[in-house]
């Protein structure tokens, strides 16, 4: 027995067992992106030259925060300094998450 659907102006034939799927089990022709593929790691992988790179510029980075903090604090500016080490604390958790 054969079925006739229509998907917008084409119709498509569909027999008895056979979902229209492709062999990979996708209905559009195109694997599935989200399938994790044997032996593939979902993972990012950072070589460790660029782990390197990517610390030092966070260092730079939360180093700068902190002193933007400490001249605030010794201005007795508390309020702002804690803000801008709050700012610092955000950006490690980021840059951890990131990593992970």
């Amino acid at each position: 027995m054969e079925e006739e659907v229509t998907q917008g102006a084409a119709a498509v034939s569909i027999e008895d067992g056979d979902s229209g799927g492709q062999e990979d089990g996708s209905s559009d022709g195109f694997p599935d992106p989200t399938a994790d593929e044997p032996g593939g790691d979902a993972e990012l992988e950072l070589d460790e030259a660029t782990i390197e790179a990517l610390s030092a510029s966070l260092l730079e980075e939360l180093t700068r925060i902190k002193d933007e903090g400490n001249a605030h604090f010794k201005k007795g500016e508390n309020a702002q300094a804690v803000e801008v080490y709050k700012s610092g604390i955000e950006a490690a958790a980021s840059a951890n998450e990131k990593v992970r």
